[in-house]
C-alpha cells in the first residue's frame, strides 16, 4: 500500500512540476518604412530572465532612397 501511495504521489507531483530553462533567441526582420517608402533589414535578440521578465533589443537599417536614410 505504501508503494502505491508513493507512486501516486510522484505521479501527481510530476503533473504539476515544470522546469523553464532560461532561453535566448535571435531573429532577422524584413522592414518597410512607410514614411520613406524604403525596405530595410533588422536584427532582434531576446533573453528570458524569468517566466515573467524578458529583455529584448533590436536594430533596424533602412536602405537609402534619394539620399535619405533612417
Amino acid at each position: 500500500m505504501k508503494k502505491l501511495l508513493l507512486t501516486l504521489a510522484c505521479a501527481m507531483t510530476s503533473l504539476f512540476a515544470s522546469a523553464q530553462a532560461k532561453t535566448a533567441a535571435v531573429g532577422l526582420n524584413l522592414n518597410y518604412g512607410t514614411e520613406i517608402e524604403s525596405l530595410g533589414l533588422g536584427v532582434k535578440g531576446s533573453y528570458c530572465f524569468t517566466d515573467h521578465i524578458r529583455g529584448e533589443a533590436s536594430f533596424n537599417y533602412f536602405f537609402p532612397k534619394d539620399h535619405f536614410t533612417m
